[in-house]
Parts: structure tokens; C-alpha cells; sequence
């Protein structure tokens, strides 16, 4: 899976193989495509559980400008 991740100041663009998906999509793609539970990503970017599902399933904003640049050095090693 080739992942790219933008961020610009109020959003986070990932495209997956090419293809643009929303951010809740890629989030749970490449959390899955690493073997990741929500659990275990809620833990390496200092937030609670519940907060990654917001996020996966659309009920929560975009992270913060400091979250998405963790987010995006873990998801793109």
C-alpha cells in the first residue's frame, strides 16, 4: 500500500494507491494495513481511544496541527 499524506492548516489529505479518500478513510486503512488497533494508535499519539474512533468513523474534527504531523510520521514509516 502506498500511502501520501498533506496537510495543509485545517485539514489532512491521505491518498491510498493513488487515490484521494477522506481522512476518517485513511486513517482506518492505514491503521489496519499496520496491524494497529485503535487502542495501540490512541496510545502512540497521546489521545484516548474513543478519540480515534471519532475520528475513523467522522463524529470528531480534523486532529490538531501538532496530532497531525505525529499522525503523519507514524503512519507514513
Amino acid at each position: 500500500m502506498k500511502i501520501e499524506i498533506w496537510i495543509t492548516e485545517k485539514s489532512i489529505l491521505i491518498v491510498v494507491d493513488g487515490r484521494l479518500v477522506e481522512y476518517d478513510e485513511g486513517i482506518r486503512l492505514v491503521r489496519q494495513e499496520k496491524e494497529w488497533t485503535r487502542k495501540e494508535l490512541a496510545y502512540k499519539l497521546g489521545v484516548s481511544k474513543r478519540t480515534v474512533e471519532g475520528w475513523e468513523c467522522g463524529r470528531c474534527k480534523n486532529p490538531n496541527k501538532s496530532t497531525l504531523l505525529l499522525l503523519k510520521s507514524l503512519l507514513t514509516a
